[in-house]
Protein backbone atom coordinates (compact mmCIF):
# COMPACT_ATOMS: atom_id res chain seq x y z
CA UNK A 1 0.00 0.00 0.00
CA UNK A 2 2.70 2.29 0.88
CA UNK A 3 4.17 1.66 -2.63
CA UNK A 4 1.30 2.46 -4.04
CA UNK A 5 0.83 6.09 -2.16
CA UNK A 6 4.27 6.30 -3.47
CA UNK A 7 3.97 5.86 -7.11
CA UNK A 8 0.81 8.23 -7.54
CA UNK A 9 2.70 10.74 -5.62
CA UNK A 10 5.74 10.64 -7.59
CA UNK A 11 3.12 10.38 -10.58
CA UNK A 12 1.31 13.79 -9.46
CA UNK A 13 5.23 15.40 -8.85
CA UNK A 14 6.02 14.49 -12.41
CA UNK A 15 3.18 15.90 -13.77
CA UNK A 16 3.52 19.35 -11.89
CA UNK A 17 7.10 19.54 -12.51
CA UNK A 18 8.47 17.75 -15.65
CA UNK A 19 5.32 17.79 -17.94
CA UNK A 20 6.38 15.91 -20.62
CA UNK A 21 7.73 12.38 -19.72
CA UNK A 22 9.73 10.09 -22.29
CA UNK A 23 9.82 6.35 -21.63
CA UNK A 24 10.57 2.57 -22.88
CA UNK A 25 8.84 -0.89 -23.05
CA UNK A 26 10.20 -3.91 -24.57
CA UNK A 27 8.13 -6.71 -25.70
CA UNK A 28 10.32 -9.60 -25.32
CA UNK A 29 9.54 -12.77 -27.13
CA UNK A 30 10.35 -16.10 -27.09
CA UNK A 31 8.88 -18.89 -29.65
CA UNK A 32 4.99 -17.77 -28.72
CA UNK A 33 5.40 -16.49 -25.39
CA UNK A 34 5.85 -12.68 -23.77
CA UNK A 35 7.94 -11.97 -20.83
CA UNK A 36 5.92 -9.93 -18.94
CA UNK A 37 6.18 -8.17 -15.11
CA UNK A 38 3.96 -7.18 -12.07
CA UNK A 39 5.68 -4.59 -10.41
CA UNK A 40 6.03 -4.06 -6.79
CA UNK A 41 3.48 -0.89 -7.11
CA UNK A 42 1.04 -1.83 -9.77
CA UNK A 43 -1.48 -4.43 -10.02
CA UNK A 44 -1.45 -5.50 -13.51
CA UNK A 45 0.87 -6.97 -16.05
CA UNK A 46 2.99 -4.63 -18.42
CA UNK A 47 6.10 -5.33 -20.47
CA UNK A 48 9.39 -4.16 -18.59
CA UNK A 49 10.08 -0.78 -19.16
CA UNK A 50 10.65 2.51 -17.72
CA UNK A 51 11.95 6.15 -18.04
CA UNK A 52 14.41 7.27 -20.51
CA UNK A 53 17.52 9.25 -18.41
CA UNK A 54 19.15 12.70 -19.31
CA UNK A 55 21.24 12.10 -22.17
CA UNK A 56 20.12 8.37 -23.26
CA UNK A 57 18.97 7.18 -26.03
CA UNK A 58 15.70 4.63 -25.92
CA UNK A 59 18.19 1.88 -26.83
CA UNK A 60 20.42 2.37 -24.11
CA UNK A 61 16.94 3.14 -21.38
CA UNK A 62 15.97 -0.61 -23.06
CA UNK A 63 18.79 -2.08 -22.20
CA UNK A 64 19.24 -0.56 -18.77
CA UNK A 65 15.21 -1.21 -17.78
CA UNK A 66 15.92 -5.12 -18.73
CA UNK A 67 19.06 -5.34 -16.77
CA UNK A 68 17.49 -3.52 -13.67
CA UNK A 69 14.12 -5.10 -14.22
CA UNK A 70 14.93 -8.20 -14.84
CA UNK A 71 18.25 -9.14 -15.44
CA UNK A 72 18.58 -9.62 -19.07
CA UNK A 73 20.58 -8.13 -21.99
CA UNK A 74 20.14 -7.82 -25.37
CA UNK A 75 22.24 -6.35 -28.21
CA UNK A 76 19.23 -6.43 -30.63
CA UNK A 77 16.12 -4.10 -30.94
CA UNK A 78 13.78 -3.23 -33.51
CA UNK A 79 11.60 0.38 -32.81
CA UNK A 80 7.45 -0.87 -33.29
CA UNK A 81 6.36 1.91 -32.46
CA UNK A 82 6.04 5.48 -30.61
CA UNK A 83 2.73 6.01 -28.85
CA UNK A 84 1.79 8.66 -26.75
CA UNK A 85 -0.15 8.67 -23.13
CA UNK A 86 -2.14 10.82 -20.96
CA UNK A 87 -2.99 7.98 -18.57
CA UNK A 88 -3.01 8.95 -14.95
CA UNK A 89 -3.05 12.41 -16.14
CA UNK A 90 0.18 12.57 -17.41
CA UNK A 91 1.62 13.96 -21.18
CA UNK A 92 4.24 11.05 -21.84
CA UNK A 93 5.68 9.76 -24.87
CA UNK A 94 6.86 5.64 -25.18
CA UNK A 95 8.54 4.00 -27.45
CA UNK A 96 8.29 0.30 -27.64
CA UNK A 97 11.09 -1.78 -29.04
CA UNK A 98 10.90 -5.72 -29.87
CA UNK A 99 13.92 -8.17 -28.88
CA UNK A 100 13.83 -11.74 -29.34
CA UNK A 101 15.41 -14.44 -26.76
CA UNK A 102 17.14 -18.04 -27.79
CA UNK A 103 16.96 -18.57 -23.48
CA UNK A 104 14.11 -17.98 -21.41
CA UNK A 105 16.41 -16.82 -18.09
CA UNK A 106 15.45 -14.21 -16.33
CA UNK A 107 15.95 -12.92 -12.35
CA UNK A 108 13.39 -10.12 -11.42
CA UNK A 109 14.53 -7.17 -8.95
CA UNK A 110 12.84 -8.14 -6.17
CA UNK A 111 12.79 -4.13 -5.01
CA UNK A 112 10.92 -3.08 -8.28
CA UNK A 113 9.34 -6.29 -9.69
CA UNK A 114 6.86 -8.71 -7.95
CA UNK A 115 6.74 -11.37 -9.96
CA UNK A 116 7.83 -12.12 -13.92
CA UNK A 117 6.72 -14.63 -16.15
CA UNK A 118 6.32 -15.99 -19.68
CA UNK A 119 2.70 -15.87 -21.24
CA UNK A 120 1.73 -17.65 -24.26
CA UNK A 121 0.22 -14.70 -26.75
CA UNK A 122 -2.94 -16.92 -26.80
CA UNK A 123 -3.26 -17.35 -22.93
CA UNK A 124 -2.36 -13.82 -21.78
CA UNK A 125 -3.33 -12.59 -18.26
CA UNK A 126 -6.38 -11.19 -17.27
CA UNK A 127 -5.28 -9.14 -15.06
CA UNK A 128 -2.81 -7.36 -18.45
CA UNK A 129 -2.80 -3.44 -18.46
CA UNK A 130 -5.11 -2.49 -21.56
CA UNK A 131 -1.82 -0.40 -23.15
CA UNK A 132 -0.17 -3.86 -22.82
CA UNK A 133 -2.72 -5.56 -24.07
CA UNK A 134 -2.83 -3.59 -27.52
CA UNK A 135 0.65 -3.48 -28.14
CA UNK A 136 0.81 -7.45 -28.28
CA UNK A 137 -2.51 -7.33 -30.72
CA UNK A 138 -0.76 -4.52 -32.99
CA UNK A 139 1.96 -6.74 -33.33
CA UNK A 140 0.23 -10.07 -33.60
CA UNK A 141 -1.93 -8.25 -36.18
CA UNK A 142 -4.81 -8.75 -34.68
CA UNK A 143 -5.47 -5.26 -34.72
CA UNK A 144 -4.27 -1.86 -36.56
CA UNK A 145 -1.87 0.43 -35.17
CA UNK A 146 -2.40 3.34 -33.12
CA UNK A 147 -0.25 6.06 -31.82
CA UNK A 148 -2.47 6.17 -28.77
CA UNK A 149 -1.08 4.12 -25.88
Amino acid sequence: MKRLLASRVKNLVYRIIKGKTVGVRALIIKGEKTLLVKHSYRPLWYMPGGGVDAKETGIQAVRRELEEEVNISCENFELFGFYHSEQEHHDDYVALYVTHLSEDKYKIDEQEIAQANWFSFDELPQDISPGTKRRIEEYLGKMAKSDKW
